[in-house]
């Protein structure tokens, strides 16, 4: 095959296409047709019969004594970049048909087949490979900050853990679930304490990492106003609302409890509790308004 023949190449590619199910049809053996995949840089055959390996031993359960059999072993094919590697030609080639590098390779396979958590997990033998891979998939935009907190880019996780306001996983039209919401404004706290202690002396960091910081603080304000309002009623799926649809909310809250012909203590208790929830929603507006 000459590498500058456009067809040469692509006949190439169908008979490694060909040739590698074949090997592992009936009577075949997976060990062979890895090697002969590996050797001839078929990369979907690399990866496709790397990950039913994987899955096999994944099984077994995770109390198993069988442990992972290394030569399927993806990680440690994607870490081979070393002239000494078996597995070094690999990161040489390039796809026919998606014009990607192995690695690069091996994380859209996954990503093709919604298997987001192994892209991240492989992707931790290439970091930079995943980082340039994630900024060029849209997929994976709103779980960017996943790789950002992992390379020590905790202003930008923290950023883009703020703006995620849709579901990361399943249909991205409807709006986030007050779960969801909590979930990522509890991370992006964290991750912006820490942000914060690496600022160090940098003026301009630290009042940006405290402007973060009282945003996130009312965030999380309206998630506990909104479990607060909703306590009795809550079905697991409740959509994370706005500070006037809360407020709008708990002024039904009240009405409707100060109306009741139940004049016991737990009336009252409700009534105190949701007008706690619509003050502190309150001055949630507030701060908004003072400070656009």
């Amino acid at each position: 095959r000459r590498p500058d023949d456009p067809a040469a190449a692509s006949r190439y590619d169908d008979a490694k296409s060909a040739g590698v199910p074949l090997l592992r049809g009936p009577g075949g053996d997976d060990s062979s047709a890895l090697a002969s995949a590996v050797e001839h840089c078929h990369l979907g055959g690399v990866v496709e019969i790397c990950r039913d390996h994987r899955s096999e031993w994944r099984d077994r359960g995770r109390y198993s004594p069988v442990g992972p059999n290394e030569e399927y072993d993806l990680r440690v094919m994607m870490s081979g970049t070393g002239d000494g590697s078996p597995y070094s030609h690999l990161h040489r080639s390039i796809d026919l048909r998606t014009g990607l590098a192995f690695n690069p390779f091996v994380l859209r396979w996954h990503a093709d087949r919604g298997l987001i958590p192994e892209v991240f997990e492989l992707g931790r033998q290439c970091p930079n490979d995943l980082t340039r891979y994630i900024r060029g998939d849209a997929r994976l935009s709103d779980l960017s900050w996943v790789q950002d907190l992992r390379t020590g880019g905790h202003e930008t996780a923290t950023a883009k853990l703020l703006a995620v306001d849709v579901p990361l996983l399943g249909e991205t039209d409807s709006p986030a679930s007050l779960w969801e919401r909590d979930q990522m404004r509890s991370l992006a706290k964290l991750s912006n304490k820490l942000a914060r202690s690496r600022a160090g002396g940098d003026a301009a960091r630290a009042a940006a990492a405290d402007k973060r910081a009282d945003l996130i603080e009312d965030d999380l304000t309206l998630i506990s106003a909104q479990r607060m309002l909703q306590r009795g009623t809550e079905t697991g799926t409740e959509v994370a609302l706005g500070a006037e649809s809360l407020l709008s909310l708990a002024r039904e809250k009240i009405q409707s409890a100060s109306s009741s012909a139940d004049e016991d203590g737990d009336a009252r208790e409700r009534t105190k509790a949701y007008a706690v929830s619509g003050l502190a929603v309150s001055s949630v507006l507030l701060r908004g308004e003072e400070a656009g």
